[in-house]
């Protein structure tokens, strides 16, 4: 099985470094990178990747808004919302199979989770 995913982050290094690292040490296919809401919209729309990486606060909007969005047109795959900020906001509670990653974690983090996935 192909695991494939869309990066978004606003900071075009951090998109990076997720995306090599997940490349290398993982042998996951990018296929996207958003810097912006609305780029993750299409990009997840139409690319329809296992997973999805969601920066929580990407200027214009934000990750929460676009996670909405997608849900909302139908991806239904797993999301990881990838944040500097402490845990879930309350306002959160609606989004379905959403995975919370501190960036301050690093890859670590992210690996305990495609663990849990099998992937």
């Amino acid at each position: 099985m192909t695991v494939s995913v869309v990066i978004c982050d606003d900071d075009p290094q951090i998109r990076d470094m997720w995306a090599d690292w997940l490349e290398l040490l993982r042998d996951i296919d990018v296929v996207g990178r958003a810097a912006s809401g609305e780029e993750a919209i299409s990009f997840i729309l139409e690319k329809q990747p296992t997973f999805a990486m969601v920066d929580r606060s990407m200027p214009p909007g934000d990750g929460i808004t676009a996670i909405r969005a997608v849900r909302a047109g139908g991806y239904r795959g797993p999301i990881v919302v990838v944040s500097g900020e402490d845990g879930e906001g309350a306002d959160e509670s609606d989004l379905t199979d959403v995975h919370y990653v501190s960036k301050a974690s690093g890859p670590s983090a992210l690996a305990t989770f495609l663990d849990g996935m099998g992937w």
